[in-house]
């Protein structure tokens, strides 16, 4: 499963880091627990930043809001190798299949989106 995030309700002027959080949460562990069999990518949304399309993305930053806890409602979907590169930097890559060698990337294209005011 590849679930593209942007997890909320987009009530950007209702909107809180902890609010995001929980919306981001509750739908991991729903997922976690309706497909506990499904392997499932996920990826981070402009929705799921507060405030929604102001990100900096900025190396080197001592905040890595919101990577940390996202990755931490993403460790039972994410091998070790991704959740550490997603917690890092926000994006992961994984081999789908290993004797294929079919590569999944999952990467917040927010740094892109021209609408990113920050």
């Amino acid at each position: 499963m590849i679930w593209l995030g942007d997890n909320t309700d987009h009530m950007i002027f209702e909107s809180s880091q902890e609010r995001l959080s929980n919306f981001t949460k509750y739908i991991s562990d729903l997922f976690i627990r309706e497909f506990p069999d499904t392997p499932i990518f996920p990826v981070l949304g402009n929705h799921e930043l507060q405030p929604v399309d102001e990100y900096d993305f900025t190396d080197g930053k001592e905040d890595h809001y919101p990577y940390d806890q996202v990755a931490e409602f993403w460790k039972k979907m994410l091998d070790a190798e991704s959740y550490t590169q997603f917690k890092k930097n926000g994006y992961y890559s994984t081999l789908l299949d290993k004797n294929r060698k079919v590569r999944i990337i999952g990467i917040f294209v927010g740094a892109y989106d021209e609408m990113n005011w920050f």
